[in-house]
């Protein structure tokens, strides 16, 4: 069937050069798309085979664990709400739909796969055996424990004011790490919100602007653009070096200045690789960023919402733009 979205046609011509096109796929037997769908990138696709924690797969472990522990719809709705997913099972509708708390977009389940669509769910819901029950009672156990916990307390055999504190993009980095569990080592947290959790996908795309960030002294987003601008200008004076290198190499006959002029010109390409991958990270950083705070915001948010934690009203991160 012939996609007319791809020529950038109104709604109107679109639908009717796809019922004309359907008529003469139907003419010819040919096969005809009910629902067609763009084309999943191919990084997204590789990453849902494997089994990575993509958007489309973390869905579905959601909708999987919630069938499992639910004796009917209500519960099903409870469930996905506590994983942060809100679904609307309207019966007048004809697609479910499901999206994350802090999305304003939301999916048609039935994309999901064919044991996501309407029937298929009501289908597992209510064929589930009496194991449900105790799943289900197990379930709630487990969130009132959590909702009770309160952790130990500590006293601190110090002075706050003399201790030395991260400030800065540093802090921000490295409190998101901690809320990915990436640290401490020995501790593995477990993300809350589906934003922390397909987060764990570019953790070393994180790791390399930690490291960035540390190293170079980069306390704000200001000292960002300077780094950028100011390895914009090595990366313009190595290149021309490098270019003089290649004019003198196609008049050279000497050997041994050729090789010299060789090793020169490897040199140049390899601090050349260097800059260019330590713009690119900070070109990362300009975009990650806002996601980056807003992340922290909606798993802080979760994390106070499971441990029964009133949200606080003063700005958590008010440090960090300094």
């Amino acid at each position: 069937m012939w996609d007319g979205k791809k020529f950038n046609c109104n709604e109107g011509a679109y639908w009717k050069f796809r019922a004309l096109s359907d008529e003469l796929c139907a003419e010819h037997r040919l096969t005809i798309i009910k629902n067609p769908q763009g084309k999943t990138p191919r990084s997204i696709y590789f990453a849902e085979k494997r089994g990575d924690p993509t958007t489309f797969n973390l869905m579905r472990e959601a909708i999987d664990y919630a069938i499992t522990c639910s004796r009917g719809f209500d519960d099903f709705k409870h469930i996905m709400r506590d994983q942060g997913y809100f679904i609307d099972l309207n019966p007048n509708r004809k697609y479910w739909t499901i999206r994350s708390e802090n999305s304003k977009k939301a999916v048609r389940m039935y994309r999901l796969g064919e044991n996501y669509s309407n029937d298929s769910i009501k289908r597992r819901i209510y064929e589930q055996g009496f194991d449900t029950w105790q799943r289900n009672a197990d379930y709630t156990h487990s969130r009132v424990t959590l909702r009770n916990y309160r952790p130990p307390r500590r006293r601190f055999l110090g002075s706050f004011k003399q201790t030395k504190k991260r400030t800065g993009l540093v802090a921000l980095y490295m409190h998101y790490c901690y809320l990915l569990g990436y640290y401490p080592k020995n501790r593995r947290h477990q993300p809350l919100s589906p934003e922390m959790k397909e987060a764990w996908r570019h953790l070393d795309r994180l790791s390399d602007q930690v490291r960035l960030v540390s190293h170079k002294g980069l306390n704000t987003i200001e000292d960002v653009h300077s780094f950028i601008a100011e390895t914009d200008q090595l990366i313009q004076a190595i290149t021309a070096d490098r270019q003089k290198v290649y004019n003198k190499l196609r008049r050279c006959h000497n050997d041994d200045r050729r090789s010299e002029l060789l090793h020169r010109r490897d040199d140049c390409t390899a601090v050349l690789t260097d800059l260019r991958k330590e713009k690119k990270i900070a070109l990362t950083i300009l975009e990650d960023n806002p996601t980056v705070k807003e992340n922290i915001r909606i798993e802080t948010q979760m994390r106070n919402e499971a441990f029964g934690l009133q949200q606080k009203q003063r700005h958590t991160f008010r440090s960090y733009g300094r």
